[in-house]
């Protein structure tokens, strides 16, 4: 069995290279550190001499996961596919050389005379395979599930196919001849798993009673198999442990281990003392056979809590669980079904008491996960949060860059929390309901981590807090600049979040100059580290077709979430005053009062003035007619990142007035008109100035070609997509 592992490995070092993007450390050392638990127990064995030896015995369980961690770059989805398929060939060797022994010895022939058939046969497979039928069961039920896989891909060639299904008989035939109960067992759950792959309920069901019923006739006409179930059966339904029964011997070994286990609850006994305590229980209970043979707990859970204590059996089960959850995000239903088989037989045998057990789990359960990160080798993911959230902004710019950078021959990949349907552009992670905060500072790192921790792309200002290699997107830091303005609990959770992801981050972008400079003087990072990447003019601006005015006379329009911020009191209150000009304004946006704070009082007042026009949530639709057919309209922050309704208004050709803010002067100096914000006593005035100049004011408006050579989507995508690919590099050479 080690030859035989030892060949796999160098098998897998000889195959293609592959780029190793991935990193997760944390899997080697989940798998591992139950493990270093035997070692730290040497300090309070008693027979450490015993201890040691099964230490250096074990010592691969430690060793082989980093082993193969260290050279993840060889493992790729093509050397994964031929490793396997060599591995179904040496065991298909092996199964045929076993079974053959077996028919040349007359092994068949004398079971089907003797009074106990099925240990017959069991004793003299260990004699021709050299393997325990405990793990020539394992090594066949992975063999059979790879095969099966195979043909439910479809990958093989109609010839291979027939090959593929001898290979399949071949492989059973060897695991009824093992029978050994529980990895059957595993391996029927294993087969409906592997076969329930794109399959609905109804299917799936189906199968399993055809699954079942063929095993139920294999079971009633072959005489081992119906001896194995026979005594399983009487173990169960007596009340006492007959010792020449092992199933019932079992019920003994657990009642010795559980009490064994009860006197060392916490720390266990150590690893070199865990067999002298159960054979002080067989031996107080009389268990003979148990207490000669030196069995052991048969349960490798017990094994673990009994030897070295709860904390390693919650870590062991942890990896497990770690396990699974690599292979069901990366969709992979043989990595799931080996992972099904593994759990389900260690509650019944010692899988890791021997080498050959050692060597079979510690290679394919690093393997499998290593393999399965190399699918998402150079893909970069996008957080999706902002397709839950309403449109503003910050979601625009995320919404426009993710069109770009999610083409199918890219390899970019959107992460939303909303159910949809997966495709290599798009995947759902929808995991307990999670949403909002929750999904992205939990699910969402969870999710990535499990996929080897690859590259993550977030343009709205949030991200994970407890995720590296990503790349964050702030747009401004009117949270720092005047706290004020927001709802206190959103202040205190930016100001706790911001810095620390920006400064984890690998990288950040940002939406102009003046954010650049804002972000390197507040939160002291190096400029180098921030790229400037502007908002575009959007695509729904580009449409032909504009809808009709459905708004009677002219008006100005001014575009935003009702905020202090943006400032748009001071516009409101303009147009409440006292007038008999025929200019309306409309307001086009919402309010979200658990981050703005309420202004209710304001809001009545504008629907009861009949020059005002309110519309909340306006569609992009919309909005384009909005700012087609306004005579201008009217935006004057206190503080902006950008002030995106500024070139959405310039692109459709309407003249803009704007708060006199170091960001307006960088981006649209040549284009607008600028005002004063701390002197507003005359604001109404010019207005009404503005209003009767408006036709020689859009004489000066660039046409949209010009604001898309310096303000595009596009460009920015392409600039984020390079920026990205090389740290893509820079993160592989760093492995």
């Amino acid at each position: 069995m080690a030859i035989t592992f030892l060949i796999l490995q160098l098998f897998v070092l000889t195959q293609k290279k592959a780029n190793s993007y991935s990193s997760g450390m944390w899997l080697p050392a989940v798998l591992t550190l139950p493990f270093l638990f035997y070692v730290l127990s040497l300090t309070y064995s008693d027979d450490v001499a015993t201890g040691y030896k099964y230490v250096e015995r074990t010592v691969l369980l430690i060793m082989l996961p980093w082993l193969l961690y260290l050279n993840r770059g060889t493992i790729s989805a093509f050397s994964f596919r031929n490793t396997l398929r060599f591995f179904v060939l040496i065991t298909t060797l092996l199964t045929i050389y076993s079974l053959g022994s077996l028919f040349w010895r007359g092994t068949f022939q004398n079971a089907y005379s003797a009074g106990d058939a099925y240990y017959w046969i069991r004793t003299e497979l260990e004699l021709v395979s050299g393997l325990h039928p405990t793990y020539f069961s394992l090594i066949l039920a992975l063999g059979l599930f790879t095969t099966l896989h195979e043909i439910k891909q479809k990958t093989l060639a109609s010839k291979k196919i027939i090959w593929s299904y001898l290979v399949v008989i071949v492989l059973l035939f060897g695991l009824l001849v093992a029978s050994s109960k529980m990895i059957l067992m595993s391996t029927f759950i294993g087969a409906i798993i592997i076969y329930s792959e794109g399959l609905s309920l109804k299917a799936i069901a189906l199968r399993f009673g055809l699954i079942a019923s063929v095993i139920l006739v294999f079971t009633i006409t072959v005489r081992p198999l119906r001896e194995r179930v026979e005594t399983l059966y009487y173990a169960a339904t007596e009340s006492g442990v007959e010792q020449n029964n092992p199933d019932s011997l079992r019920k003994g070994i657990y009642k010795s281990t559980y009490e064994a286990i009860s006197e060392n609850i916490w720390f266990g006994t150590g690893i070199g003392d865990y067999q002298n305590a159960l054979s002080e229980k067989y031996k107080k209970y009389g268990y003979t056979v148990a207490r000669d043979r030196v069995f052991n707990t048969h349960n490798q859970y017990l094994q673990i809590w009994l030897s070295v204590g709860v904390l390693p059996l919650f870590l062991f089960v942890l990896s497990i669980v770690a396990q699974f959850f690599v292979a069901y995000v990366s969709k992979n239903y043989l990595h799931i079904a080996f992972v099904v088989m593994m759990s389900l037989s260690f509650l019944t045998e010692n899988i890791l008491a021997r080498q050959d057990g050692i060597f079979f789990y510690s290679f394919f359960s690093v393997f499998f996960c290593l393999a399965a990160w190399s699918g998402f080798k150079g893909r970069i993911f996008i957080n999706g949060r902002f397709r839950s959230q309403a449109m503003s902004g910050v979601q625009r710019f995320a919404d426009e860059v993710s069109q770009y950078l999610l083409n199918p021959e890219k390899n970019f990949t959107l992460i939303v929390s909303t159910k949809s349907e997966n495709s290599p552009s798009q995947t759902s992670v929808s995991w307990f309901g999670s949403h909002g905060v929750i999904w992205e500072q939990v699910v969402l790192p969870i999710y990535l981590r499990l996929l080897g921790s690859p590259l993550l792309l977030n343009f709205c200002n949030s991200a994970p807090l407890l995720y590296k290699n990503q790349i964050v997107t702030i747009h401004d830091l009117a949270f720092v600049k005047s706290p004020s303005w927001f709802a206190e609990r959103f202040v205190k959770w930016y100001s706790y979040l911001i810095p620390k992801i920006v400064k984890r981050s690998r990288h950040i972008l940002t939406v102009s100059d003046f954010s650049k400079t804002e972000i390197v003087k507040e939160l002291n990072i190096p400029k180098e580290k921030i790229s400037v990447c502007y908002n575009g003019v959007p695509s729904f601006l580009k449409e032909k077709s504009v809808e009709p005015n459905h708004i009677d006379g002219d008006y100005v329009l001014t575009v935003g979430s009702i905020s202090e911020r943006k400032n748009q009191a001071v516009i409101l209150k303009a147009f409440l005053e006292k007038d008999d000009s025929n200019l309306k304004l409309v307001v086009a946006g919402g309010v979200n009062e658990e981050v703005f704070g309420s202004q209710q009082g304001l809001l009545d007042k504008v629907k009861e003035a009949p020059n005002i026009i309110f519309i909340e949530h306006p569609t992009d639709d919309q909005l384009e007619a909005l700012y087609k057919h306004s005579v201008f309209t009217i935006y004057l922050p206190h503080y902006e990142g950008f002030g995106l309704p500024v070139l959405e208004s310039l692109a459709c050709g309407t003249p803009v007035l704007v708060s006199d803010i170091a960001v307006f002067r960088e981006l649209f100096s040549p284009y607008v008109e600028f005002h004063n914000t701390d002197n507003n006593t005359h604001i109404r005035g010019k207005i009404l100035d503005l209003y009767s100049a408006s036709l020689d004011w859009k004489k000066r408006l660039p046409g949209v070609e010009v604001l898309e050579e310096q303000y595009s989507y596009k460009k920015s995508a392409e600039k984020i997509e390079g920026l990205a690919q090389r740290l893509m590099v820079s993160i592989k050479n760093e492995k």
